[in-house]
């Protein structure tokens, strides 16, 4: 909703509801794989940190057992905020181009 007077010009101006959709769909992809690997990334050094400070061993770590849930975890995410940007794309395609112009 906040970006509804865009998606009334774009519509204005030729833009087809499937390009819209599309558009979100990407957005939300990008944004979900660029969080993921940050997450993903950001765990496994707060992790390695905290294994050092309360075990002072970090071989379960580095085990290749426990590697598996980073991609599991980014997997999720990405799958999370796709799912989430499905609706929003959706709702956004099917504005009134009129009535997207005159929301204020």
């Amino acid at each position: 909703m906040e970006r509804y007077r865009e998606i009334g010009v774009l519509r204005s101006i030729g833009c087809l509801r499937r390009e819209i959709r599309r558009m979100f769909f990407y957005e939300s992809l990008l944004l979900g794989i660029a969080g993921s690997l940050v997450g993903g990334l950001l765990s496994v050094a707060r992790g390695y940190v905290a294994l050092l400070i309360m075990l002072e061993n970090t071989s379960y770590l580095l085990a290749p057992s426990s590697f598996i849930y980073i991609p599991l975890g980014i997997l999720f995410g990405v799958g999370t905020s796709v799912l989430s940007g499905l609706y929003p794309a959706w709702k956004a395609s099917e504005a009134n181009p009129i009535e997207a112009l005159r929301h204020e």
